[in-house]
């Protein structure tokens, strides 16, 4: 599916009690213009609307309706032109903000304002959201916002209005490509410095064309200590010794230098759990970026058990070579496999949980290729469901018309019917809020989707201290629908809380992505040709250090699990039914 570009250009002149300007309104319409060319970005245009001298409440309600107009990973660029102000002090606090046309009586839009209108239209559309803003910023406190990524030009207040007082023809120039990065893309004239604010600003302007895959990586930076620092820890699986290819940018694109540049081992798990410190694998230090972004590789995960007969054990010996655990019974297995007809058979047999109900897979192409991504994708499913804490405190249960469960659901759907749907409701009983995730995840292709995570922006927890969270109202409940091909099918909710915020993001694993399949190794043999044999880790002489003072004692974890299994029973028709 092609992606659309949705354009909101805002430009004021005639300000009723400011000095009018020359320029903003042109500047505005030439931007809207720009991407009413579609053809100059292969996108589709969805809604371009371009706001000559614009209200306060028309800039907000047009920026609302996108929630309705925008779909998941469209483009979405706001352009403003005109005046910036502050109010006058509350408290000895100044908010500073765009002027709209009727800013004088009606107020302006303040960057908190901004900051809350984008963070609400992410929730539905994505955050492949630019804020370009021809106008003084430096006032201005963004944040650093997830939601979205604001571009403005680097001068005085003065000097902005200046500018657009002075040139009815000279506008501020704006180059804008699509290939390149933002910081490296977005131009004014020569004599201005470009500001760029967001903790996504190495992303492509207007992302999310061809295949998705940003959702693989995870965000790293370099401490004022020197330390790699990866975003993620103990409660998003991460284990001591697991490799991680590292990236100059999340994207892959060979303009943008998207290549590996070198790999780093996990060699402490922090406090925290919900970050990792990374050391250079030996005989590989080139210079790491301040920000950077890390994929787990392939071998990053355990072996998976793997029931099979002889002949079968030979074509997976080949093709996996010692990437997997022959199980000598299939109550120690997580899958059981076979191969006839040029195809190999997979059922997925689940955590013991569930014995004698397993759940038979789409068959896969007897290709090493094939069976290799398959295997991978499997290792990785199992590594997530099987990933808790040393205790767990997460109280939780599935509910739909008053009917509850505990960790485990069995559910009876009849021929061309479904149930549902389902909802989910967490409770706290902890004394601090905290933050929790849910994910879906179906062994029939080892999919994995977010389910629910706190919305971009969300300044508290949405689970407060002995507070309930009820997840899947409206139109986002879980449907268990009938298969005709397997008497049982099993599905899982994995729960996540953290006392701190995180993102989740890279766990999500999709049917299909060949980018995904690339930087995460998925049907690659071993190690590949481009990385070392010999991945001793080489951390930080003050981690060696401490590593070699006696052990503490273990800290409580400051996150919680849980897995919940949906076992679907395909009830056959009656006999006779026609």
């Amino acid at each position: 599916m092609t992606s659309r570009i949705h354009a909101i250009t805002v430009g004021v002149n005639n300000y009723p009690t400011f000095t009018p300007l020359k320029a903003a309104v042109q500047d505005a319409s030439q931007v809207a213009e720009y991407f009413r060319e579609a053809s100059v970005l292969n996108y589709e245009v969805g809604y371009i609307e371009d706001y000559s001298n614009a209200t306060r409440q028309q800039v907000i309600d047009t920026v609302s309706s996108l929630e309705k107009k925008a779909r998941p990973g469209d483009a979405i660029v706001f352009f403003f032109s005109g005046y910036t102000g502050q109010t006058k002090p509350k408290k000895g606090v100044r908010e500073v903000g765009i002027c709209p046309l009727d800013g004088s009586k009606k107020g302006g839009i303040s960057d908190k304002n901004l900051l809350e209108l984008f963070d609400q239209v992410s929730t539905s559309c994505g955050n492949n959201i630019t804020v370009l803003l021809d106008c003084s910023t430096n006032d201005f406190n963004w944040n650093n916002p997830t939601s979205f990524v604001v571009v403005s030009p680097k001068f005085s207040k003065e000097a902005a209005n200046d500018i657009r007082r002075s040139r009815p023809s000279r506008k501020v120039r704006w180059s804008l490509s699509d290939t390149l990065l933002i910081r490296q893309r977005v131009r004014f004239r020569r004599d201005l410095e470009v500001t760029a604010f967001g903790s996504n600003v190495d992303r492509p302007l207007f992302n999310l064309k061809g295949t998705p895959s940003h959702y693989a990586f995870i965000p790293g930076r370099i401490s004022s200590e020197g330390h790699f620092v990866l975003s993620a820890g103990n409660a998003h699986g991460v284990r001591e010794g697991a490799i991680y290819g590292i990236y100059r940018h999340n994207i892959r694109d060979a303009e943008c230098e998207g290549d590996k540049i070198v790999i780093l081992k996990v060699v402490t798990l922090n406090d925290d759990d919900i970050t990792a410190t990374l050391g250079h694998v030996e005989g590989q230090q080139p210079p790491v970026p301040g920000f950077f972004y890390a994929v787990e590789e392939r071998h990053y995960f355990e072996r998976i058990k793997i029931f099979v007969d002889a002949e079968t054990e030979t074509r997976l010996n080949k093709a996996l070579s010692s990437d997997w655990i022959s199980a000598k019974e299939k109550t120690q297995a997580a899958m059981i496999a076979g191969i006839a007809g040029g195809e190999v058979s997979l059922t997925w047999n689940g955590f013991n949980d569930l014995p004698g109900k397993p759940t038979k897979l789409d068959p896969i192409e007897d290709d090493d290729f094939a069976i290799r991504r398959e295997i991978s994708r499997a290792a990785r499913f199992h590594h997530l469901l099987d990933t808790f804490p040393r205790s767990n405190l997460v109280s939780s249960r599935l509910a739909s018309d008053g009917f509850e469960v505990q960790k485990c659901i069995e559910a009876n759907v009849e021929e061309d019917s479904l149930l549902g749907p389902y909802c989910l409701s967490i409770t706290n009983a902890n004394k601090f809020p905290v933050w929790p995730h849910v994910f879906i995840c179906d062994p029939d292709g080892f999919f994995i989707d977010t389910w629910y995570s706190p919305p971009p922006g969300m300044q508290d927890s949405p689970l407060q201290k002995n507070g309930k969270l009820v997840i899947g109202t409206a139109d986002n409940g879980i449907v268990l629908p009938y298969k005709q091909e397997t008497n049982y099918r099993l599905t899982y909710l994995k729960i996540i809380v953290t006392k701190e915020r995180t993102s989740f993001r890279f766990v999500e694993q999709w049917y299909k992505s060949y980018i995904e399949d690339e930087i995460r190794g998925y049907g690659t043999l071993g190690t590949s040709d481009n990385e070392p044999q010999n991945t001793e880790s080489a951390p930080p002489k003050d981690v060696k250090e401490q590593k070699s003072k006696s052990t503490p004692l273990a800290k409580a974890p400051t996150w919680a699990s849980m897995r919940i299994t949906i076992l679907t029973k395909n009830k056959p028709p009656c006999q006779g039914q026609q």
